[in-house]
């Protein structure tokens, strides 16, 4: 009887995570854009949290400057209050960055490129690299020192390949580590993930496929290894032969190229891991059979949320789980989170979603039991129905007032 008691009651729980969803709230900031074909519209606006703060930046710059410049302004908000508290306009910078990230300060903001940082202060903007630091993301660790970071398998004739770290001193400016660490399920690199966290003492990173979680100090010293627990043992094992096969074609495969490069051979070995079709490959072997952490979101200081991607939910869903990261603990927060809309729509938050599986810098803000999102359109003109006659009217309004860029807060 007992057990027939639990079986319900774990029956009634799942029941609960799976049907439980956000609730659109509000807009809480509003910036209407000009329709102006010659910039992508999702270019103009990103947000980035921090404890009780939302920072969202404006990309003012581009076409409407003759394309000389970016500019950048930013509006800092209070959380608990919803309210703007500060604003501030950046030096410009150059139109040839490619902009990855963008990293808060207390009077500074970092613009991050492919391998280079804009550091920005007031008027002032300077712009720093190092041979060997590799990165395309980062995270403020304090208040003098931020990770930089990037998983990725370069060619052997571009650099190396696995988990890139770099600690930047923002108060000396100036690159003081700079480490290369070899990491399961490097080919990971090649989708859209973010495997990297911090609390105020240790580096985290999690291998995907398998779920390792790796623990390196400020030095970017290891000091310790654990293991998610959102696999049952089928999907494990599954999924770390699968890490260990294609990291060992990796290796095999640089190898090789490395050897006929040292023999002035290159034409006699051709490399099957750098073409397209193998990484497209694998890219879709991952998401169409595999189970994977995708994203990590920073939550509270010592916790953060796992995103993660199932066969069958394509674009349109995600588990998230509370990982603790003191005590490696693992709670399924929401089965089948929506991340895509939906074709009939029924309720705003069918068309309005909170997009999770966005790149960093436009990813949405966990912050204590709400979601901070961007949107493009304006909620109020949401109507029920076919999902292809609320396109036409959001793009009948975009034509007549432009793009009404905002961030929308969600309840969990």
């Amino acid at each position: 009887m007992k057990q027939l008691f639990n079986v319900v009651i774990c029956l009634i729980v799942s029941n609960v995570i799976a049907s439980a969803q956000y609730k659109l709230v509000k807009p809480i900031f509003y910036a209407p854009f000009k329709v102006d074909f010659k910039e992508r519209f999702y270019d103009k606006i990103f947000i980035q949290g921090m404890d009780d703060y939302l920072y969202v930046y404006l990309k003012e710059g581009g076409a409407q400057t003759g394309d000389t410049a970016i500019i950048f302004s930013m509006k800092k908000i209070d959380l608990r209050t919803d309210k703007i508290i500060d604003s501030l306009q950046f030096t410009p910078l150059s139109k040839n960055m490619f902009l990855k990230d963008i990293i808060p300060g207390s009077d500074y903001a970092i613009f991050v490129d492919y391998g280079q940082l804009f550091f920005t202060r007031r008027n002032n903007v300077q712009s720093f690299s190092k041979k060997g630091a590799d990165f395309n993301a980062g995270v403020k660790l304090n208040d003098s020192l931020v990770l930089l970071y990037t998983l990725y398998n370069h060619h052997p004739a571009d650099g190396g390949t696995g988990l890139f770290l770099n600690i930047f001193n923002v108060k000396k400016l100036r690159f003081e580590e700079t480490v290369v660490h070899e990491f399961p399920g490097v080919i990971l690199g090649n989708l859209s993930t973010n495997l990297v966290s911090a609390d105020e003492h240790f580096i985290y990173a999690f291998a995907g496929l398998s779920g390792r979680v790796f623990k390196y100090d400020f030095k970017l010293n290891k000091v310790s290894e654990s293991t998610v627990r959102f696999l049952s043992d089928k999907e494990k094992s599954k999924n770390t032969n699968y890490e260990t096969k294609i990291d060992s074609i990796i290796r095999h495969d640089r190898a090789e190229l490395e050897h006929y490069a040292n023999e002035n051979k290159n034409s006699e070995y051709v490399s099957e891991v750098y073409s397209k079709d193998f990484i497209a490959q694998k890219i879709a072997e991952i998401r169409s059979d595999f189970s994977f952490i995708e994203k990590v979101f920073k939550w509270k200081n010592e916790e953060v949320i796992l995103s993660v991607s199932r066969p069958g939910y394509e674009m349109d869903y995600r588990d998230l789980y509370r990982y603790n990261l003191k005590t490696n603990r693992t709670y399924l927060i929401y089965k089948k989170f929506q991340t895509g809309r939906k074709k009939n729509l029924k309720i705003p938050e069918d068309y309005f979603v909170v997009d999770i599986i966005n790149d960093k810098i436009i990813a949405p803000y966990f912050y204590k039991k709400q979601i901070y999102a961007i949107a493009y359109n304006d909620e109020k003109l949401f109507k029920s129905g076919a999902i292809d006659s609320l396109d036409l009217r959001l793009f009948n309004d975009v034509i007549s007032r432009g793009y009404q860029l905002r961030i929308l807060k969600y309840k969990l």
